[in-house]
C-alpha cells in the first residue's frame, strides 16, 4: 500500500503552505488512501479536485460538528460553491455520492468515541434532483439496528453479514 504523510500549514513541509496545498500534493502523490482531517470552507478547490480526480485514492474525511444529513450535505456543498459558485448543484451531489458515499457518524458517548451510524450517499437525478443519506446501520442500545436495506454500492461482505432476512 503506497501511502503519504503530510500536514498542513505550518507543521508541513513549508511554512508558506496552506491546508489546501497539503491536500493537493498528497492527491498527486497517488496513495492508495486519503484521510484528511477537518476540511473547511477555504478547501474549496482542494476538495473539488479530489472528487473530480481521475483515479482517485480511497477516502475517509472528517467533519466535526453536527451528524445531520442535511448539514453535512449543505456544508459540503457550501464548500465546494466557495470555489466555483456556478456550479449546478447535481454536479456538485453527483461527486459527492460517487466519492464519498458512506458517512460513518461518530458520537461522544461516556467521554470516548463511539461509532453510531453508518449510512450511504444515495444521488438522485430527475424532476428533483436529491441527495440523501441512507442509514444503513444504525447503533440501538448497545448493539446495532439493521435497517433492513443493503447499500446500493458492493462492500464485499458476505451474506450472512446481513442476515437470514436479505440472503
Amino acid at each position: 500500500i503506497r501511502h503519504v504523510v503530510k500536514a498542513a500549514g505550518p507543521t508541513g513541509e513549508h511554512e508558506s503552505s496552506t491546508f489546501a496545498d497539503e491536500f493537493l500534493a498528497a492527491l498527486a502523490a497517488a496513495p492508495d488512501w486519503l484521510i484528511v482531517d477537518e476540511i473547511r470552507g477555504d478547501e474549496s478547490k482542494a476538495v473539488w479536485a479530489a472528487l473530480n480526480h481521475e483515479n482517485p485514492p480511497h477516502y475517509l474525511w472528517v467533519f466535526r460538528g453536527n451528524a445531520q444529513a442535511d448539514r453535512l450535505r449543505s456544508a459540503l456543498s457550501m464548500v465546494i460553491r466557495k470555489g466555483y459558485p456556478l456550479l449546478d448543484q447535481a454536479t456538485i451531489y453527483e461527486a459527492i455520492a460517487a466519492r464519498v458515499p458512506f458517512v460513518a457518524v461518530i458520537k461522544r458517548v461516556e467521554d470516548a468515541p463511539c461509532l453510531v451510524q453508518i449510512a450511504e450517499w444515495v444521488y438522485k437525478d430527475g424532476a428533483e434532483v436529491t441527495l440523501t443519506l441512507r442509514p444503513i446501520l444504525v447503533e440501538h442500545e448497545g448493539g446495532w439496528l439493521d435497517m433492513e436495506q443493503r447499500p446500493t454500492r458492493n462492500l464485499d461482505l458476505p451474506d450472512e453479514f446481513w442476515g437470514d432476512k436479505r440472503a
